[in-house]
C-alpha cells in the first residue's frame, strides 16, 4: 500500500471552494490538494454521509467500525466533521452524480441504481448481490424493522400478521431481501386506520406492502410517512403512529421500550461516480475516509 498522501481536506460541493483550490467543469468538480513532499497536485475525495438520525447512516458507521456502541447504548461517531452531510437517499445518489470525485453510501432496496448514474462498488472483495447478502458474504446487510410498544389492536395485528407472510412473497420481488418464507394470509375484515413512519430507506417497500394490504382489506386505511429512523420511534412514543420503520439494528436500551418485527432485510452499497476507477473498498478504508485520514484517491491507486 502506498504512503498515505495528501495533508488537508479540501470539500467542494456544487462548485462551492470551502478551502484550497477547485477546477470545475460543468456541474462537476474535480478537487487537488498540492503535496508537501514532492509538490505534485493529488485528487481529493469527496466523501459524503447521511445525516444524524439516519437508521443508514448508524448502520454504515456500525458495519464498517466507524461507530462504536457500549453496552449503555452510548454511541461513539467517529466520521470526520469535514465530511459532506446529505438528508436522503435521493439527495445521495444527486451528489454523487454531480462530484466526479465522491464517495457515499445508500439502501440498494431503496435506491433506483437503474437510472442514477453512479457505480457501486464491491466492499471486502464481494459484490452486492442477492445471494451474497442472504448467505452472509456481503457484510453491509442490516435488517428493516417495524417498531412498536404496547398490545396491538385486530387491526395492527392483522396488517403486521400480513407482512410476516403473504407480504414476503413481495419483498422478494423487489431490491430488498425476504426476511422469512412468504406464507399465506387469513383474509380478516378488519376496519380502521394504520400510521407509520420513519425511515426513509424502508418507506419504499412499506408503501408497496401497505397498498397491496389494503387492496385485500379494503376497509383498513395505511398511511406511511417518511423522515428517519429515529423520528419513527419517537412518533411512536408520542403516539402520532402506530408502528415506527427503524432500519438498523436497535440498541439495548430500545429493545427494553418498544418490540420489533424484522420486515425485509437490505445492504447499504458504497458508491461512486461513474467517470471514478474504484471497483472494491475494504471496511478498513472507508474508516480512514470517512475518519478524513485517507484524504487522495491516489491512495487507493485510482487517477495514477
Amino acid at each position: 500500500m502506498k504512503e498515505m498522501l495528501g495533508k488537508r481536506k479540501l470539500l467542494v460541493l456544487g462548485g462551492v471552494l470551502l478551502a484550497g483550490v477547485i477546477a470545475v467543469v460543468g456541474t462537476k468538480s474535480a478537487v487537488f490538494t498540492v503535496n508537501a513532499d514532492d509538490g505534485k497536485e493529488r485528487r481529493n475525495i469527496v466523501a459524503v454521509t447521511r445525516e444524524d438520525g439516519s437508521g443508514t447512516r448508524s448502520a454504515f458507521g456500525e458495519l464498517t467500525g466507524l461507530v462504536e456502541v457500549d453496552a449503555y447504548g452510548t454511541k461513539t461517531d467517529r466520521t470526520s466533521d469535514q465530511i459532506a452531510v446529505t438528508g436522503s437517499t435521493e439527495e445521495m445518489l444527486r451528489q454523487i452524480e454531480l462530484t466526479e470525485d465522491g464517495i457515499g453510501y445508500v439502501s440498494m432496496g431503496a435506491s433506483d441504481m437503474e437510472s442514477a448514474d453512479v457505480k457501486i462498488v464491491n466492499v471486502n472483495g464481494m459484490e452486492p448481490t442477492k445471494e451474497n447478502i442472504k448467505n452472509g458474504n456481503y457484510e453491509l446487510t442490516r435488517p428493516l424493522q417495524l417498531i412498536y410498544n404496547g398490545k396491538l389492536t385486530d387491526l395492527e395485528y392483522d396488517f403486521l400478521t400480513y407482512l410476516k407472510s403473504a407480504g414476503q412473497g413481495i419483498v422478494a420481488d423487489t431490491d430488498y431481501i425476504a426476511a422469512r418464507d412468504t406464507g399465506i394470509h387469513l383474509k380478516k375484515n378488519v376496519t380502521g386506520k394504520i400510521a407509520v413512519s420513519g425511515s426513509s430507506s424502508m418507506a419504499p417497500i412499506m408503501q408497496v406492502l401497505a397498498a397491496a394490504y389494503m387492496t385485500e382489506n379494503p376497509g383498513a386505511e395505511v398511511q406511511v410517512t417518511t423522515s428517519d429512523s429515529n423520528k419513527g420511534m419517537l412518533d411512536v412514543m408520542e403516539g402520532k403512529s402506530n408502528f415506527g420503520m427503524v432500519s438498523r439494528d436497535l440498541y439495548s436500551y430500545e429493545k427494553a421500550v418498544f418490540q420489533s418485527e424484522t420486515i425485509a432485510k437490505d445492504a447499504i452499497v458504497v458508491i461512486v461516480n461513474k467517470k471514478n476507477g474504484l471497483e472494491d473498498i475494504t471496511t478498513d478504508q472507508i474508516q480512514g475516509i470517512y475518519t478524513s485520514n485517507i484524504e487522495n484517491w491516489e491512495y487507493l491507486e485510482v487517477y495514477e
